[in-house]
């Protein structure tokens, strides 16, 4: 399904009255459904993180080329951060593993970024995180207020462990990469933050060396929960199924198995088996 475009973040009333140089740069890495707009409209409204939003989703970009009257996301990015700089020198951005491929892969972003500081953002409970993906994907609704293209969600047992395996893997591939890169980042979950924001928020600044008065901000959810009872209902359902159980050759996955071997293995198994 087309995804709607979350229309609020393209408004000039979240710009920074006055263009400030970046010093540091706030990265929420992240993966679809994971709280990144939770956290990230949270941060905002301390008016300190800059304003962390999805700039680098490829959806969006035609739009900001639109305004901003450039072409390609080296120059959206050069007008965002003269927009949506904080006035202490914090730029930030929101990116899902998937819109990695823009900047040719891990390197290419980083060439983009002022002295990143990455917060590796995750669910404990995954399999909701894909019930929740799984729902947004047939909604086209990924934060409150946004228009939805149906109301009419169907419970797919398959879309629901696609979702579960790409998250999992996303996440994976997220850790990987900030593991094997000489950049700062730190771990978060969305339920730590969710159950204490002022704490999860004093962490953030402490771990970018930002002096941010937690506590003179009333810190309070920014958005809206989306969840309903059909989330709960489709988790146990998806539980109670006899849904495939598919394992990962690790050795294949790691290039110490060749495809060729892969088949051969599985055609031997089968007649053993036959």
């Amino acid at each position: 399904m087309e995804q709607q475009l979350y229309q609020d973040q393209f408004s000039r009333t979240h710009d920074f009255p006055l263009e400030t140089h970046v010093e540091k740069t706030l990265v929420i890495a992240s993966t679809p459904r994971s709280g990144s707009h939770f956290l990230g409209h949270t941060l905002h409204r301390t008016q300190h993180f800059g304003f962390p939003l999805e700039y680098s989703n490829p959806r969006n970009k035609s739009k900001w080329e639109e305004i901003f009257d450039v072409r390609g996301i080296e120059n959206i990015l050069s007008c965002l951060k003269k927009k949506r700089t904080s006035p202490n020198g914090v730029f930030s951005i929101k990116a899902h593993y998937s819109h990695l491929p823009q900047f040719g892969g891990f390197k290419g972003f980083l060439s983009h970024v002022e002295n990143p500081y990455f917060i590796l953002l995750t669910r404990e409970d995954l399999l909701k995180q894909a019930i929740s993906l799984s729902i947004a994907r047939q909604t086209g609704v990924w934060i409150s207020g946004q228009e939805a293209k149906s109301s009419d969600v169907k419970y797919d047992e398959k879309d629901i462990a696609f979702c579960l395996k790409r998250t999992i893997l996303h996440n994976a591939s997220w850790k990987y990469l900030l593991s094997t890169h000489n950049v700062k980042y730190m771990e978060l979950t969305y339920e730590k933050a969710r159950d204490n924001l002022p704490q999860a928020v004093d962490r953030i600044a402490e771990f970018m060396g930002l002096d941010v008065p937690v506590e003179q901000f009333n810190i309070e959810p920014a958005t809206k929960k989306q969840s309903t009872a059909i989330n709960n209902e489709w988790r146990e359902r998806f539980l109670e199924s006899k849904h495939q159980e598919i394992l990962l050759d690790i050795n294949l996955a790691l290039g110490q198995k060749s495809k060729k071997t892969q088949l051969k293995e599985l055609l031997f198994n089968k007649k053993n088996h036959a």
